[in-house]
């Protein structure tokens, strides 16, 4: 073999070698990214007319609601009624819709709620409420929603409001 012919050899080499490693450290980079990636904070809150009332449900992830519930002073677990309620009071604590149908004043009021309970399914905390006001609301839905934020201030909430007169989305 001769020495030209050698060099391109070894050059060619070299080439597939350093193509190896850099999709090797490509993938090595990829992965690390995913395996650092951190699920983000939130809230959603579905509000559908049902009838002749509003049934409310909130979902957020199991991890933050052993947060809020170590926050209000439960054991974390989730796994016993106690630690549920207290989970769904702290949420009738921190969400609440300003009742302007209701009452006969110019002035608003916060509607009354009623708190139905909270469950863990799979990987999310559900906590359901109702309410049951006069007739459905001519205006839009004015809304008071704090769920989580003491906990993890970096939380986004997303309403979703289903009523006969259409489908409002809203990120507060």
């Amino acid at each position: 073999m001769t020495l030209p012919r050698l060099q391109s050899l070894l050059i060619d080499v070299l080439r597939i070698h350093v193509m190896r490693l850099g999709i090797l450290l490509t993938g090595l980079m990829l992965l690390i990214s995913v395996a650092s990636a951190h699920r983000g904070h939130g809230v959603w809150t579905d509000i559908v007319w049902s009838g002749n009332h509003f049934e409310i449900t909130h979902r957020f992830h199991a991890a933050d609601g052993l947060a809020a519930n170590r926050f209000v002073g439960g054991s974390g677990a989730l796994t016993n009624a106690e630690d549920l309620a207290r989970l769904a009071l702290y949420v009738e604590q921190r969400f609440a819709i300003v009742d302007t149908i209701s009452n006969d004043s110019d002035t608003n009021q916060v509607a009354k709620l009623k708190t139905l309970g909270a469950e863990v399914d799979d990987d999310f905390v559900y906590v359901y409420q109702e309410w049951w006001p006069l007739s459905l609301p001519d205006a839009a839905l004015q809304l008071q929603h704090s769920v989580l934020l003491d906990v993890e201030p970096s939380t986004q909430i997303f309403v979703r409001i289903d009523t006969p007169k259409g489908i409002e989305e809203r990120r507060l």
